[in-house]
């Protein structure tokens, strides 16, 4: 009879059992230790009261409800994960195309460049993290690159040396401010 308790509790057993790994021992997957401690469980208290498979039946259900919702956790939890890597590798293209595109075309003393490829690379990739790289502080932080690089550009008139004067402080400032928020 298919609405016997204990035919219903040996066809959840079954159907929740198709899958398993045949190699997979009880120690190894919850699932299959749950079915060992049911039929253990019938073997040593079932004698002629059939309600036992019922309230077995019931727990059963109860423990595949809560295996249901771990994975369903462990699933958004692993979907997270990998969106967060993914974004992750897109604001370091979006990093490594903003640097490339600012050092394109002249040579520049290697201090600049190392202070772009090195600390500057980590404030342009943490602020596209956190406040994106449509955002203003990214705007900012990236022409802050080419700032720096026309700073130590020969100055041929003597308002080019004036301006480039007038700017250096806003220059540090900025940079300073910025290397320090990155951290």
């Amino acid at each position: 009879k298919s609405g016997h308790p204990a035919r219903r509790l040996l066809n959840k057993l079954a159907q929740s059992s198709v899958g398993i790994d045949q190699e997979a021992t009880p120690e190894q997957n919850p699932l299959l230790q749950k079915i060992s401690e049911i039929v253990e469980q019938i073997i040593n208290e079932y004698e002629k009261d059939i309600a036992i498979f019922g309230e077995l039946l019931e727990g059963f259900e109860s423990f595949l409800e809560e295996m249901e919702k771990d994975e369903a956790e462990h699933e958004k939890n692993l979907k997270a994960a990998l969106e967060k890597r993914e974004h992750r590798g897109l604001i370091k293209a979006r990093v490594d195309e903003a640097i490339r595109v600012q050092l394109a075309y002249k040579k520049h003393p290697k201090a600049v460049i190392d202070l772009i490829i090195g600390p500057w690379r980590q404030v342009l990739f943490d602020t596209g993290m956190k406040k994106g790289v449509d955002s203003e502080a990214w705007q900012q932080r990236t022409r802050l690159i080419g700032d720096l690089i026309a700073s130590v550009q020969p100055k041929e008139s003597a308002e080019e040396r004036h301006q480039l004067m007038q700017s250096i402080p806003t220059l540090v400032s900025s940079l300073r401010t910025s290397l320090l928020e990155s951290g």
